[in-house]
């Protein structure tokens, strides 16, 4: 039987690529920087696939294993019915599924989600603008701190 997470593993990807996403390079370059992955200033700013500057702003910064609060700024012209949601994915790891979190309205143009990275490794972070498909993506390298186990159990 086929799960509906391996579904949406297999379409959202084709589906960013269709819409004018970037894809990885084979270097691993992307839309992020050469690397792939957003610059850890502790500031991430993308455009989202249907034109919207995103700002993210993770804590702590750069994301580390356990509970991340991630600070989403959005231009202030946007609908005060916009639903805002991340979705947290780990390529290297298509079993763990997605998990997605709601953000609340926190002011003008800002918007809080808490969120848990459950393991060390490569995350992606969709910040998702309503329900259709403008959605903007960071990509994050999540160490494991000193001492600390590479994933931890347990979640949201």
């Amino acid at each position: 039987m086929i799960h509906r997470t391996q579904v949406l593993l297999a379409v959202v990807p084709a589906f960013v690529l269709a819409c004018g996403g970037e894809a990885p390079a084979e270097d691993g370059g992307g839309p992020h920087g050469e690397d792939g992955v957003a610059e850890a200033s502790g500031v991430f700013e993308v455009v989202s696939t249907g034109g919207t500057p995103v700002t993210l702003r993770p804590d702590p910064s750069p994301p580390a294993v356990g509970d991340v609060r991630f600070v989403i700024d959005l231009p202030d012209d946007l609908p005060d019915s916009l639903e805002v949601s991340i979705d947290l994915v780990s390529p290297e790891m298509p079993m763990m599924g997605i998990r997605r979190y709601p953000a609340v309205r926190a002011g003008d143009g800002t918007w809080v989600a808490d969120a848990r990275i459950m393991m060390a490794g490569l995350w992606d972070v969709y910040v998702n603008l309503g329900f259709g498909a403008d959605a903007a993506e960071f990509e994050f390298q999540v160490e494991a701190a000193d001492g600390a186990p590479a994933h931890q159990h347990g979640g949201r």
